[in-house]
C-alpha cells in the first residue's frame, strides 16, 4: 500500500494567540486543521495552607488550544516559522510548536492536508533539535501526579488531554471492571538524552508496570520550540537525574518505590516493545466500529480523542467539524492489515470520512501478561 511522506505540525497556544494562529494559517490556504481542548499543568506561584505543611507547591492548569495540520516536508519549516512569529512563541508560556515525522496512507475525497501560500516572515524564530516526545496514557485523574514530578524536575512543561479508552478492558476478563474507560494523555517534548531516564521515571510514577495502569510510548520530533513556562513567575531549568529522584521521593515521602523498582521492575528486565501509532480521525462517533474492525485484524485496542475540524468550506463539501482520533499502537507488520481491514468496515464512506497516518515508535512499554 502506497504512503508518502507528511510533517504533522502541532502547536500548543493558550487563549490569547489561538485566533491569530488560526487565521493566519486559514489565510495561508490550509483548508484543514484539526483543534483539540487540552491543559497545561504549571506549578502554582501562589502557597496554600497544604503546601506550608507538604512544603510543595499546588497545581495550576491553564486551558490551551492544540492544533494539529499535516504539510508536505518542504513546507515544515516556514510553517513552524510562521506559527512560532504570528503565536510569539519565543515568550515563556505563550505556547510550543513543533514537528514530527508521518506517513499519510489514505484518505477520505476531497481532504486536502496542504497549504497554498505560506507567510515568509523576515524574523527567524531559533527552533531546537535533538529532541524527542513521550506520549503516556493512564487512568483519569491520574496525570496531575505524573504533571507534578514533570514540572518539579524541570523536565518540561506537559499536555493533558482526555481520552477514550477502547478495547483493551474487552480483553482482561474481570480486571475491567476496576480499570475506568477514561484516560488521560499526557505528552511532552524533551531532548533526546533525557529521553531514557524520563520515561523510567514516569514508568516508576505511574505504575506503569502493573497491569491496568496505563502505557507509554516515545515518538521522533524533527524540530521545534518548547514552552519553558514551568511556574508562574519560574525560569526554565534542566533537570538532573538526581532533582528527578528527589522529586519522586518527595512525592512518596519515602524511597520505599526504589527498592520496588528494583526488586520487581528493573529498568533493564523491561521487555520494551517498538512498532506504529496508527492515527484513524474520521466522524465523531463513528471511531469505535472501526476500531473493533482493528481488533479482529490484530490489534489490542486504541484511545480514541474528541476533536474538531476547521475547514475552508469554498467547494461546498459536506464535512463533519466533530471529529475523533483513534489512537492504536500495533506492530510495523500489521500496518498493511489493519488498514484494510477499517477500509472494509467502511472507514472512507461519506458518513465516516476517514484519515489514516502513523508514525513510527521507537520505544514503548506497558504491563505484559507473562507467558510460560
Amino acid at each position: 500500500m502506497h504512503s508518502y511522506k507528511v510533517s504533522k505540525i502541532t502547536a500548543i497556544l493558550n487563549q490569547s494567540n489561538t485566533t491569530m494562529v488560526i487565521d493566519k494559517l486559514q489565510e495561508s490556504g490550509f483548508s484543514h486543521i484539526y483543534l483539540q481542548d487540552g491543559r497545561n499543568p504549571i506549578m502554582s506561584r501562589q502557597h496554600s495552607l497544604l503546601s506550608l505543611v507538604t512544603g510543595r507547591r499546588s497545581l495550576f492548569s491553564i486551558p490551551v488550544k492544540i492544533l494539529n495540520l499535516y504539510v508536505q516536508e518542504k513546507l515544515e519549516f516556514d510553517l513552524l516559522n510562521m506559527i512560532s512569529t504570528v503565536g510569539q512563541l519565543h515568550f515563556p508560556g505563550m505556547g510550543a510548536v513543533f514537528s514530527e515525522p508521518c506517513h499519510l496512507f489514505k484518505s477520505y475525497d476531497g481532504y486536502k492536508p496542504h497549504g497554498i501560500n505560506i507567510l515568509k516572515t523576515k524574523s527567524k524564530v531559533p527552533l531546537l533539535n535533538d529532541l524527542m516526545g513521550i506520549c503516556c496514557i493512564v487512568q483519569r485523574g491520574e496525570a496531575d501526579q505524573i504533571a507534578r514530578i514533570i514540572l518539579e524536575s524541570g523536565i518540561g512543561v506537559p499536555t493533558v488531554v482526555y481520552g477514550t479508552g477502547t478495547g483493551l478492558r474487552e480483553k482482561i476478563g474481570l480486571l475491567r471492571v476496576t480499570i475506568p474507560a477514561e484516560k488521560e494523555v499526557i505528552s511532552l517534548i524533551v531532548p533526546k538524552w533525557d529521553v531514557s531516564d524520563v520515561v523510567e521515571t514516569l514508568i516508576a510514577v505511574g505504575r506503569l508496570h502493573l497491569p491496568g495502569r496505563g502505557f507509554i510510548n516515545t515518538f521522533p520530533i524533527h524540530r521545534g520550540i518548547l514552552n519553558t513556562k514551568l511556574s508562574l513567575g519560574s525560569k526554565y531549568q534542566a533537570a538532573s537525574t538526581d532533582q528527578i529522584i528527589s522529586a519522586i521521593d518527595s512525592l512518596y515521602g519515602s524511597v520505599e518505590w526504589r527498592r520496588n523498582e528494583i526488586e520487581h521492575s528493573p529498568a533493564k528486565k523491561r521487555s520494551y516493545l517498538d512498532g506504529s501509532d496508527l492515527n484513524i480521525i474520521c466522524n465523531s462517533g463513528k471511531g469505535v466500529n472501526l476500531v473493533r474492525a482493528a481488533m479482529k485484524a490484530g490489534c489490542s485496542g486504541a484511545t480514541i480523542e474528541q476533536m474538531r475540524m476547521l475547514q475552508r468550506d469554498e467547494e461546498h463539501n459536506v464535512v463533519s467539524p466533530a471529529r475523533e482520533r483513534c489512537k492504536m499502537m500495533i506492530k510495523h507488520t500489521q500496518v498493511h492489515t489493519i488498514i484494510d481491514a477499517v477500509s472494509d468496515a467502511g472507514a472512507f464512506d461519506d458518513n465516516v470520512q476517514s484519515v489514516i497516518l502513523s508514525q513510527d515508535v521507537p520505544k514503548a512499554f506497558t504491563y505484559l501478561k507473562k507467558t510460560s
